[in-house]
């Protein structure tokens, strides 16, 4: 049995792995070159660069970190910059005065930029004019900067920007490699605050371009946020408003209003109206751990871990259940942009008579809404899964969508599903909750959980990479060699990569557990699939990830089981 918890808690590190794009440019080139870093809060990866001056304009792709490098020719300064996340659609602007030629590009210059040019700042870039590039000088942009620090200021030092210099200085966004730097967290931390407020960066900044003063700056982010200003101590990715809480083995999701007001931390069910204390997790010395927490749900011990995405981990050990939590959104749409496109998913499903399994898909979301969904092949032990076999189809008119947000669909083969629509300015998120659903292979019904991310670029570390024991913390479910059913949650264990291999998109690395010698792990990614597949003696998992620090998995022995996932993980990425 211990073999089996650590080889399954171990089996989705190193899940999420950073990938890029580039600038480039010629040593003959003359004109001006726009440096910086663009992010959501998490890097824009692969993302299309544009730049607008007085003069010239020019396009690049932004570097898995989120760097870039324009180039425009026989350029003549000042710019406006914007960047497009690929996955999101989520688009922020920035801007550079004539002589600079470094601008970060982020939802803070993207206030900034609605600040001093008075507009909204898509508008300023369409429309660009000598009568816009005239408005971008180094006073004007000072003052916006100004009146942009206090509207953070707003919402607690975690996001405080005052002598952050977030339009020109260093920064480093957040990858699925590694966590952000302050600068990045206290975008994370504007972020969150719309996010819990079920606000996006466009309202904010609608509000926030005719304001004069730095009172009037505060005000109108106040008005914006509303309680979601105040943050768990510790941690600016989770703020008060109203969750939806995902239980792994299915049933529909429970809604509960967090209120982290220092001092007098509850959460409270929004069905039943029970009120329960929220705790600041501490580790064996005292110290408050980053981002964690529990409570005391229904007599059972809660325990919570937040990645920076907003995604939690919930764990609930003294009755073997856990799970997945989101803040609510209503404002999505299965139309929006932002959602149609590839997801790699995985069905965390259980019946009384089989127990559980997870079935690894791919699903595939058009602009008129309605999801295909495709099997994969697992059998490969040297390949990641492709996922190519349709499975099921179901129609944007089998779906409902309710005042709370959710949309309720109906299985073509019976059962239903429960559809939360979860998005950041990085990551497009589904989770689905399955009730009484027909699964073919068994030829009866299950219930369960669908948690998809959208595909995002993936690529191979770099050899004698690390990552520190406890930087990550894993909750789930595994089955032993005798069938028995075993719960575990905890930090996980160092690792390092060994080797690389461009030419079967593999590398290896090794982790040490606490009672033997080094185990050594092979790790294939599919970038087309968005799965990546961990093998080593007689184990096998598969896994999908996020940039914002959050995976899930799933493992099996081989042989055994008849070829079918048994065991379920969530990860979290802990420490920032």
């Amino acid at each position: 049995m211990k073999t089996l918890s650590y080889s399954f808690l171990t089996a989705v590190l190193c899940s999420m792995a950073a990938c890029g794009g580039g600038g480039g440019g010629s040593s003959s080139f003359s004109g001006i070159t726009l440096t910086g870093v663009a992010a959501t809060g998490a890097a824009i990866s692969s993302g299309t660069v544009e730049a607008k001056c007085k003069t010239g304009t020019g396009t690049a792709t932004s570097n898995a970190d989120g760097s870039f490098e324009v180039k425009v020719s026989n350029g003549v300064g000042p710019c406006m910059l914007k960047a497009v996340d690929p996955i999101t659609k989520t688009t922020v602007y920035s801007f550079v005065e004539q002589g600079s030629t470094t601008a970060n590009i982020n939802p803070v210059t993207h206030l900034v930029v609605a600040n001093v040019l008075g507009d909204d700042p898509a508008t300023s870039f369409t429309q660009f004019t000598d009568t816009v590039a005239s408005n971008i000088t180094t006073d004007k942009i000072n003052a916006g900067m100004t009146n942009i620090r206090a509207a953070t200021a707003a919402i607690g030092t975690d996001a405080d920007m005052k002598d952050v210099d977030f339009l020109k200085g260093s920064m480093k966004a957040a990858t699925s490699g590694q966590a952000g730097d302050s600068t990045d967290q206290k975008i994370d931390a504007l972020m969150a605050s719309l996010i819990a407020s079920d606000k996006k960066i466009s309202d904010l900044a609608t509000q926030i371009k005719s304001v004069k003063s730095e009172t009037e700056a505060k005000s109108k982010m106040e008005t914006v946020v509303g309680k979601a200003k105040n943050a768990l101590e510790s941690c600016p990715y989770v703020r008060s408003g109203k969750i939806w809480a995902l239980n792994i083995y299915g049933g529909d999701p429970v809604g509960y209003d967090m209120d982290f007001t220092a001092g007098s931390m509850k959460m409270t069910n929004l069905s039943t109206n029970v009120s329960s204390d929220v705790v600041l997790k501490k580790d064996t010395s005292g110290k408050t751990i980053p981002c964690a927490f529990t409570s005391t749900i229904d007599g059972n011990a809660l325990e919570v871990r937040v990645s920076e995405g907003g995604v939690w981990a919930w764990a609930m050990s003294s009755s073997n259940q856990f799970g997945i939590t989101v803040p609510q959104q209503t404002n999505n749409s299965l139309t929006d942009a932002n959602f149609a496109g590839t997801y790699p998913a995985i069905a965390f499903l259980n019946n009384t008579s089989y127990g559980q399994f997870a079935d690894p898909r791919k699903y595939v979301i058009n602009t008129s809404s309605s999801m295909k969904a495709y099997g994969c092949d697992t059998t490969s032990s040297t390949a990641a899964p492709d996922c190519t076999e349709e499975i099921e189809t179901i129609t944007s008119d089998s779906c409902t969508k309710n005042a709370d947000g959710t949309y309720s669909c109906t299985h073509p083969d019976g059962g239903s599903y429960k559809t939360i629509l979860y998005s950041t300015g990085s990551q497009s998120t589904m989770f689905i909750t399955v009730t009484d659903t027909y699964v073919s292979q068994f030829k009866t019904t299950f219930n369960g959980l669908i948690a998809m991310t959208k595909l995002t670029p993936m690529s191979l570390p770099s050899v004698g990479q690390e990552r520190a024991a406890g930087m990550e913390w894993s909750v789930g479910s595994y089955y032993t060699q005798n069938s028995s059913l075993g719960f575990y949650s905890g930090e996980n264990s160092g690792s390092k990569v060994m080797t690389v291999s461009p030419q079967t998109n593999s590398y290896t690395y090794v982790i040490a557990p606490q009672d033997s010698q080094p185990t050594t792990y092979t790790r294939y990614i599919n970038p087309q699939s968005g799965f990546a597949l961990t093998t080593k003696t007689n184990f096998k998992s598969l896994s999908i990830g996020s940039p914002t620090g959050w995976a899930l998995g799933v493992g099996q022995y081989v042989p055994g089981f008849g070829g079918n996932f048994k065991d379920f993980n969530i990860n979290i990425r802990a420490k920032r």
